[in-house]
Protein backbone atom coordinates (compact mmCIF):
# COMPACT_ATOMS: atom_id res chain seq x y z
CA UNK A 1 0.00 0.00 0.00
CA UNK A 2 1.16 3.29 -0.71
CA UNK A 3 2.09 5.36 2.09
CA UNK A 4 0.07 8.53 1.38
CA UNK A 5 -2.63 6.18 1.15
CA UNK A 6 -2.68 4.80 4.21
CA UNK A 7 -1.72 8.18 5.90
CA UNK A 8 -5.07 9.19 4.66
CA UNK A 9 -6.58 6.18 5.64
CA UNK A 10 -5.41 6.56 9.35
CA UNK A 11 -6.25 10.13 9.27
CA UNK A 12 -10.05 8.81 8.21
CA UNK A 13 -10.35 6.31 10.99
CA UNK A 14 -8.90 9.18 13.40
CA UNK A 15 -11.80 11.42 12.32
CA UNK A 16 -14.58 8.93 11.99
CA UNK A 17 -13.13 7.75 15.74
CA UNK A 18 -13.75 11.51 17.06
CA UNK A 19 -17.00 12.18 15.75
CA UNK A 20 -18.06 9.05 17.70
CA UNK A 21 -16.77 9.71 20.51
CA UNK A 22 -18.37 13.46 20.11
CA UNK A 23 -21.33 12.42 20.19
CA UNK A 24 -20.94 9.97 22.78
CA UNK A 25 -20.00 12.49 25.13
CA UNK A 26 -22.75 15.07 24.00
CA UNK A 27 -25.96 12.05 24.40
CA UNK A 28 -23.67 11.82 27.98
CA UNK A 29 -23.93 15.27 28.45
CA UNK A 30 -27.83 15.58 27.90
CA UNK A 31 -28.73 12.70 30.08
CA UNK A 32 -26.69 14.16 33.06
CA UNK A 33 -28.57 17.27 32.41
CA UNK A 34 -32.08 15.55 32.14
CA UNK A 35 -31.46 13.72 35.24
CA UNK A 36 -30.23 16.88 37.39
CA UNK A 37 -33.33 18.65 35.61
CA UNK A 38 -35.89 16.01 36.92
CA UNK A 39 -34.60 15.03 40.29
CA UNK A 40 -36.72 16.23 43.14
CA UNK A 41 -34.35 17.18 46.10
CA UNK A 42 -34.67 15.82 49.15
CA UNK A 43 -35.57 19.01 50.92
CA UNK A 44 -36.82 22.02 49.27
CA UNK A 45 -34.04 25.00 49.41
CA UNK A 46 -37.37 26.91 49.45
CA UNK A 47 -39.83 28.82 52.13
CA UNK A 48 -43.18 30.30 52.39
CA UNK A 49 -43.41 34.34 52.33
CA UNK A 50 -46.50 36.82 52.34
CA UNK A 51 -48.52 37.80 49.16
CA UNK A 52 -48.31 41.25 49.66
CA UNK A 53 -46.31 43.90 51.06
CA UNK A 54 -47.39 46.78 53.42
CA UNK A 55 -47.98 48.52 50.99
CA UNK A 56 -49.79 46.58 48.61
CA UNK A 57 -51.99 45.42 51.87
CA UNK A 58 -53.59 48.92 52.19
CA UNK A 59 -54.48 49.07 48.45
CA UNK A 60 -56.01 45.78 48.85
CA UNK A 61 -58.13 46.75 51.55
CA UNK A 62 -58.96 50.07 50.12
CA UNK A 63 -60.34 47.84 46.95
CA UNK A 64 -62.00 45.19 48.51
CA UNK A 65 -64.01 47.92 50.47
CA UNK A 66 -64.90 49.79 47.42
CA UNK A 67 -65.47 46.63 45.54
CA UNK A 68 -67.66 44.89 48.34
CA UNK A 69 -69.58 43.36 46.17
CA UNK A 70 -66.85 41.73 43.86
CA UNK A 71 -63.76 39.47 44.47
CA UNK A 72 -60.13 40.86 44.66
CA UNK A 73 -57.83 38.55 43.57
CA UNK A 74 -54.20 39.13 43.52
CA UNK A 75 -50.93 38.59 41.74
CA UNK A 76 -53.01 36.40 39.06
CA UNK A 77 -51.37 35.99 35.55
CA UNK A 78 -53.08 37.31 32.96
CA UNK A 79 -52.90 34.30 30.73
CA UNK A 80 -55.26 33.01 33.54
CA UNK A 81 -58.09 34.73 32.33
CA UNK A 82 -57.36 35.21 28.73
CA UNK A 83 -57.03 33.34 25.75
CA UNK A 84 -56.40 33.35 21.80
CA UNK A 85 -59.51 34.01 20.09
CA UNK A 86 -61.42 31.09 17.91
CA UNK A 87 -59.95 32.52 14.55
CA UNK A 88 -56.61 32.38 15.95
CA UNK A 89 -57.25 28.71 17.13
CA UNK A 90 -58.78 28.11 13.11
CA UNK A 91 -55.05 29.80 11.95
CA UNK A 92 -53.29 27.57 13.94
CA UNK A 93 -55.06 24.08 12.72
CA UNK A 94 -54.40 25.55 9.40
CA UNK A 95 -50.79 26.66 9.35
CA UNK A 96 -47.95 25.58 11.38
CA UNK A 97 -46.13 29.08 11.06
CA UNK A 98 -49.15 30.84 12.92
CA UNK A 99 -48.82 27.83 15.50
CA UNK A 100 -45.56 28.98 16.02
CA UNK A 101 -46.25 32.52 16.63
CA UNK A 102 -48.80 31.62 19.04
CA UNK A 103 -47.11 29.26 21.15
CA UNK A 104 -43.95 32.54 21.30
CA UNK A 105 -46.58 34.88 22.23
CA UNK A 106 -47.97 32.75 24.85
CA UNK A 107 -44.54 31.93 26.10
CA UNK A 108 -43.54 35.84 26.49
CA UNK A 109 -47.09 36.30 28.65
CA UNK A 110 -46.40 33.66 30.69
CA UNK A 111 -45.05 35.81 33.56
CA UNK A 112 -47.41 38.62 33.18
CA UNK A 113 -49.27 39.58 36.01
CA UNK A 114 -50.95 42.43 38.00
CA UNK A 115 -51.16 43.16 41.59
CA UNK A 116 -54.68 43.25 42.04
CA UNK A 117 -57.41 41.55 39.37
CA UNK A 118 -61.28 42.66 40.27
CA UNK A 119 -63.74 40.05 39.20
CA UNK A 120 -67.26 39.49 39.85
CA UNK A 121 -68.24 36.66 42.24
CA UNK A 122 -68.97 34.33 39.51
CA UNK A 123 -65.15 35.16 38.44
CA UNK A 124 -65.55 37.41 35.50
CA UNK A 125 -62.55 39.81 35.52
CA UNK A 126 -63.60 43.81 35.20
CA UNK A 127 -60.65 45.32 35.40
CA UNK A 128 -56.64 45.39 37.08
CA UNK A 129 -54.89 47.69 39.29
CA UNK A 130 -50.99 47.37 39.63
CA UNK A 131 -49.41 48.78 42.56
CA UNK A 132 -45.78 50.11 42.00
CA UNK A 133 -42.38 48.52 44.15
CA UNK A 134 -39.55 50.02 44.90
CA UNK A 135 -38.43 49.01 41.19
CA UNK A 136 -40.08 50.58 38.65
CA UNK A 137 -41.25 48.57 36.05
CA UNK A 138 -39.95 48.87 32.50
CA UNK A 139 -42.62 51.50 30.21
CA UNK A 140 -42.85 48.60 27.94
CA UNK A 141 -43.92 46.24 30.27
CA UNK A 142 -46.80 48.67 31.15
CA UNK A 143 -47.88 49.49 27.59
CA UNK A 144 -48.16 45.83 27.03
CA UNK A 145 -50.67 45.61 29.65
CA UNK A 146 -52.64 48.49 28.78
CA UNK A 147 -52.72 47.34 24.88
CA UNK A 148 -53.23 43.42 25.82
CA UNK A 149 -56.18 43.99 28.52
CA UNK A 150 -57.50 47.06 26.49
CA UNK A 151 -58.27 44.42 23.68
CA UNK A 152 -59.92 42.04 25.79
CA UNK A 153 -62.16 45.00 27.18
CA UNK A 154 -60.53 44.47 30.55
CA UNK A 155 -59.91 48.18 32.44
CA UNK A 156 -56.37 48.36 33.58
CA UNK A 157 -55.72 51.16 36.22
CA UNK A 158 -51.58 51.94 37.66
CA UNK A 159 -52.76 53.60 41.30
CA UNK A 160 -50.79 55.69 43.38
CA UNK A 161 -50.52 54.49 47.12
CA UNK A 162 -50.68 57.44 48.72
CA UNK A 163 -53.35 59.00 46.65
CA UNK A 164 -56.17 56.71 46.36
CA UNK A 165 -58.86 58.11 43.83
CA UNK A 166 -62.35 58.04 45.00
CA UNK A 167 -64.26 54.85 45.16
CA UNK A 168 -66.98 56.20 42.95
CA UNK A 169 -64.26 56.75 40.54
CA UNK A 170 -63.07 53.67 40.57
CA UNK A 171 -66.38 51.66 40.10
CA UNK A 172 -67.01 53.87 37.20
CA UNK A 173 -64.10 53.02 35.48
CA UNK A 174 -64.76 49.48 36.14
CA UNK A 175 -68.48 48.94 35.59
CA UNK A 176 -69.62 51.75 34.27
CA UNK A 177 -71.27 53.06 36.95
CA UNK A 178 -72.45 56.78 37.27
CA UNK A 179 -73.83 57.57 40.91
CA UNK A 180 -76.63 59.79 40.52
CA UNK A 181 -76.11 61.79 43.46
CA UNK A 182 -72.32 62.81 44.12
CA UNK A 183 -70.57 63.77 46.64
CA UNK A 184 -68.31 66.01 45.60
CA UNK A 185 -66.25 66.04 49.16
CA UNK A 186 -65.73 62.13 48.68
CA UNK A 187 -63.21 61.33 51.32
CA UNK A 188 -60.39 58.99 50.23
CA UNK A 189 -57.17 57.87 52.00
CA UNK A 190 -55.50 60.76 50.37
CA UNK A 191 -58.13 63.24 51.98
CA UNK A 192 -60.53 65.19 50.75
CA UNK A 193 -61.11 64.83 46.68
CA UNK A 194 -64.22 64.69 44.46
CA UNK A 195 -65.90 62.37 41.76
CA UNK A 196 -64.96 64.58 38.69
CA UNK A 197 -61.70 65.70 39.42
CA UNK A 198 -60.57 61.83 39.73
CA UNK A 199 -62.16 60.44 36.52
CA UNK A 200 -60.20 63.14 34.75
CA UNK A 201 -57.04 62.08 36.66
CA UNK A 202 -57.28 58.76 34.69
CA UNK A 203 -55.11 59.72 31.48
CA UNK A 204 -54.99 56.60 29.79
CA UNK A 205 -56.53 56.33 26.43
CA UNK A 206 -59.98 54.81 26.22
CA UNK A 207 -59.85 51.16 24.79
CA UNK A 208 -60.96 50.38 21.10
CA UNK A 209 -64.40 49.92 20.78
CA UNK A 210 -65.35 46.11 19.85
CA UNK A 211 -68.72 44.76 19.24
CA UNK A 212 -70.11 42.55 20.82
CA UNK A 213 -70.13 43.33 23.77
CA UNK A 214 -68.71 47.32 23.90
CA UNK A 215 -65.36 47.22 25.73
CA UNK A 216 -65.55 48.90 28.86
CA UNK A 217 -62.64 52.12 28.97
CA UNK A 218 -59.27 51.78 30.73
CA UNK A 219 -58.25 54.50 32.37
CA UNK A 220 -54.54 55.02 34.97
CA UNK A 221 -54.64 57.21 38.04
Amino acid sequence: MHPLIGQILSLGVGLFGGVILGGLVYAWHIERKNRVKLRVPDQWPLTSRVLVNATEEKVWNWLRATFHDHQVQVKIPVLRFTALTDKEKEKAKAKASARLENECLLERLSGVYTTFTVCTLAGKVVGCVDVPGKVVAPKSTRELKETLLSDCGIAYIVVNPLSLPAGSAMRAAFLGEVPDIMNDSEVTRAGSTNFHADMKSFTIKPVKPKEPPPKKPTYSF
